[in-house]
């Protein structure tokens, strides 16, 4: 596996269980302890019914003002500010 897979993997990884420890605390504030089935299926809809409707412009300027650790995955250099990303199929600058 090449270091630019193996990063990917990690970063999926990652992404996995930052959401198994979200999902509980999810279940809890939508009124239903310990249902973590429903907690993802709401946290999918909200997440499908962003994408679905954010423009790429709307997309590159939430990316933008989310915290750089937060980003990473779509901005990978060191620099948010200067990295190019894809939204789709076109390449995205943020400002």
């Amino acid at each position: 596996m090449s270091a630019m897979q193996d990063t990917d993997v990690t970063a999926i990884r990652r992404s996995a269980e930052k959401t198994e420890r979200w999902l509980p605390e999810l279940a809890d504030e939508l009124g239903r302890p310990g249902d973590r089935r429903h907690a993802f299926r709401v946290l999918r809809a909200v997440l499908h019914a962003l994408r679905d409707r954010l423009t790429v412009d709307a997309a590159a300027s939430t990316v933008r003002r989310t915290p750089r650790r937060t980003s990473a995955r779509s901005c990978p250099s060191s620099s948010a500010a200067s990295s190019t990303f894809h939204v789709g199929t076109r390449e995205v600058h943020p400002r």
